[in-house]
């Protein structure tokens, strides 16, 4: 990747973060970048330039969890889904859907802040998210959870090597908060590798 290209990745990411001291961390890496050059502060020389890396990789992560995890429903040519988001991603996670599906009309609530981004030709738009929740809302599924169960229980079966669990690894790659995402009351199979309570009592 091109250097200008990551640092400008790195101050886009971190400018996300929820960090009080972010806008002064950012400053500073900028000052040593044009003191000092690209490879001072891409290498994380100094403590601002790792601490950069740190926010930026954390937002950067986040961002591609919530790609994975956030659950879309179909209405006609829209796909809707919705999110309490810890970051300001929303829009970010919009883009992806539309690049994603480039012939859906795609929104992406945040719950946090009570907006809604929606692709139109121009790019995205940000709206008051409240008709799009009457929306999603209204959206009815079209596998009932039994059906998602007997499917979700098959990708499982398929997937999993019982030698190999890791309950940390997978508490990481799927935290608590994202398996209301999964509309899966009556199946064990999401935590049996995670821990003894049953997915009902987290959703």
């Amino acid at each position: 990747m091109d250097k200008e290209r990551e640092f400008r990745k790195r101050i886009f990411f971190a400018s996300k973060h929820s960090d009080r001291n972010k806008k002064s961390i950012i400053n500073k890496v900028i000052e040593q970048k044009n003191k000092f050059g690209l490879d001072f502060v891409l290498n994380n020389v100094s403590v601002e330039a790792r601490k950069l890396y740190s926010l930026s990789s954390q937002v950067s992560m986040y961002i591609h969890k919530a790609e994975s995890f956030i659950r879309l429903k179909q209405f006609k040519e829209t796909l809707i889904g919705k999110a309490v988001f810890d970051f300001p991603v929303a829009e970010n996670i919009a883009s992806h859907f539309i690049k994603r599906f480039p012939n859906k009309k795609i929104i992406v609530i945040d719950e946090k802040t009570g907006c809604a981004f929606v692709s139109e030709e121009n790019g995205i738009k940000m709206l008051p998210a409240q008709e799009f929740l009457e929306l999603f809302d209204s959206i009815k599924e079209t596998f009932n959870d039994k059906e998602l169960n007997q499917l979700f229980g098959v990708f499982y079966d398929s997937q999993v090597i019982e030698e190999r669990k890791n309950r940390n690894y997978a508490l990481r790659m799927m935290p608590k908060k994202y398996w209301k995402n999964f509309d899966l009351k009556e199946s064990r199979k999401l935590e049996r590798g995670i821990q003894k309570n049953t997915l009902v009592n987290y959703v």
